[in-house]
């Protein structure tokens, strides 16, 4: 792994002053909010509260023109076809909209493309299907924003679209009737929300009482997360309150899901929902046909949601295997062709590759080297890949600068989806890296560790990890705090636990805490030869057994001094 750069924020001790008195908040706790630009009392109140910023009051591009039209469709009994995308996003998208619609009446019909056959976005496939089902109106969500010759080919059949989305568009957008689409350069909305996201606000915009929508919610959660959005904002409320519906989901085909995940009846976090459930929506749309999932999602049998589930739990070991297989692969490809020291962006390819993980292992790629990666599987003389990228490089406006070498791409400023003939693949490396040396210093080649707060491990009480879980939810835009301690021991000899997870017992002399490195095994030598050691940690807790206590989750250590 990169080695990490510290980056600890500079404390303002009279602006702690102020949020902690006015909100009894510790002093440590005052400084985390402000680092998060929550410098007013009213600010750190609201995102306390979990209340909504930033969109009170706007109003989504177009979306009085999709309200329109949907009620249309309604009253003249019109066939709509939902279009949505194969993934965790599109997916629940899809589901949202197609459940909302069926409730107010509408006549509705879903459509995924199978990520093998058909490729992404609003294809041919897409096409011929609402056609078939006599559609008058086709739905799109989470693509059609770039799909110019898709949506003319259906006003030239007398089929309007609605386009849901969040993708960023082309200079030219295609002719529907409209596009709800937070990203358009005439769009005042700021920018954030997942296309589950955006479908949900047309919902609400759909219906006389939105609140009837809440417990849709947990849909919202799940595809926000797993398209990493920030958690900030709208966000952050959409997620903190779709957590709460999903732990008491109406959906027969979510609780199924929480069982056989061994979630059942546990308070649930962000990382439950993109380690453990959102893998397992993917499974199936990584591998072929997310059709699955969608019924999953909209079944009222709990029978047919229970085998349903179990589909998925098998897809999903079924994805591990593979994925560690391709995995395997292309770091054995990278590691032997590039010259890292040159190379600022990894570009690896290989034969047959299943393209339904190459979006994940490009993540894994990304974590090992720190560089902007595109994993390309060829088949014959096309290849198909996936990108992902690092802070501070937007991959999809790098890719702009190779347009003349790709077939096709698109996506956001951390991920992409691409095809190339065979022949543009050396091209396309030394473009990338040229684009990537443009915009990228040294340091940039670093992952940085944003750290809140330093502080003495006496600081770290129950009154300080109850502020750090209201903190919830995390993720992009609103990361787990980090604290730092300087100068701490061991008080016994660490192990290992679990799958390579680091486990150890940390003193300043004074006062003793337990410590857990999830997947830290390899800083096993550097922890014993201390010997005393700088730890930056997340102060939580505990429960095992029936017992709560305090725990410092690691992210971090070094040995203390030069």
């Amino acid at each position: 792994m990169t080695a990490k750069r510290w980056h600890l924020a500079e404390a303002d001790p009279a602006l702690q002053r102020t949020l902690a008195e006015a909100l009894d908040l510790s002093l440590p706790a005052a400084q985390i909010l402000i680092n998060r630009r929550l410098t007013t009392v009213d600010a750190a109140r609201a995102f306390l509260r979990g209340s909504a910023d930033g969109a009170q009051g706007l109003r989504l591009p177009d979306l009085e023109a999709a309200v329109a039209r949907l009620h249309q469709a309604r009253r003249r009994g019109e066939q709509v076809v939902i279009v949505g995308d194969y993934d965790v996003d599109g997916i629940t998208g899809t589901a949202l909209l197609t459940a909302v619609l069926r409730e107010l009446g509408c006549r509705v019909t879903a459509y995924l493309p199978n990520r093998l056959q058909d490729g992404y976005g609003l294809g041919a496939s897409a096409l011929a299907f609402a056609r078939a089902q006599r559609a008058t109106l086709v739905v799109t969500v989470d693509c059609g924003t770039t799909a110019i010759e898709a949506v003319a080919a259906l006003a030239a059949d007398g089929i309007d679209t609605v386009i849901v989305d969040h993708h960023t568009p082309l200079d030219r957008l295609p002719p529907a009737r409209a596009i709800v689409n937070p990203v358009r350069r005439d769009s005042a909305y700021p920018t954030g929300l997942a296309s589950v996201g955006v479908a949900f606000r047309l919902a609400e915009a759909l219906v006389e009482d939105p609140v009837s929508l809440r417990h849709h919610l947990d849909l919202v959660a799940l595809g926000t997360v797993a398209d990493v959005m920030p958690l900030s904002g709208e966000n952050r409320q959409l997620v903190k309150q779709g957590l709460e519906e999903l732990s008491a989901s109406r959906k027969q085909g979510l609780r199924a899901l929480l069982t056989i995940s061994g979630l059942e009846g546990k308070p649930l976090s962000t990382f439950h929902l993109g380690f453990i459930l959102c893998p397992r929506i993917n499974a199936v749309g990584r591998l072929g046909s997310p059709d699955d999932v969608l019924r999953l999602l909209l079944t009222e049998s709990a029978d047919e949601a229970q085998a349903l589930a179990v589909r998925l739990e098998q897809a999903n070991r079924e994805r591990q295997r593979i994925e560690s297989r391709v995995l395997s692969e292309a770091m054995a490809v990278a590691e032997r062709t590039l010259h890292f020291r040159e190379a600022q962006a990894v570009v690896v390819a290989g034969e047959g590759w299943h393209p339904g993980v190459l979006g994940i292992v490009a993540a894994r790629l990304v974590e090992r080297f720190y560089r902007p990666a595109l994993v390309i599987s060829f088949e014959g003389e096309v290849g198909r890949g996936s990108g992902r990228s690092i802070r501070g490089f937007h991959l999809v406006e790098a890719l702009r600068e190779c347009e003349a070498l790709l077939e096709s791409f698109g996506g956001h400023a951390q991920a992409c989806g691409l095809t190339l003939q065979r022949r543009q693949l050396e091209p396309l490396r030394e473009r990338l890296n040229r684009a990537a040396a443009a915009r990228l210093q040294a340091a940039d080649l670093q992952p940085v560790l944003e750290i809140d707060v330093e502080l003495p491990l006496s600081a770290v009480d129950e009154r300080l990890v109850g502020h750090v879980a209201s903190f919830e939810p995390f993720g992009p835009g609103n990361a787990k705090p980090l604290c730092l301690t300087r100068g701490l021991a061991l008080k016994a000899e660490p192990q290992i636990v679990g799958r390579q997870h680091l486990k150890c017992w940390l003193t300043d002399g004074r006062r003793t805490a337990e410590a857990i490195g999830f997947g830290m095994g390899h800083w096993l030598e550097v922890v014993r030869r201390g010997p005393q050691l700088d730890c930056v940690y997340t102060p939580t807790h505990n429960d095992w057994d029936g017992e709560r206590s305090i725990q410092l989750e690691l992210k971090d250590v070094r040995s203390s001094g030069p």
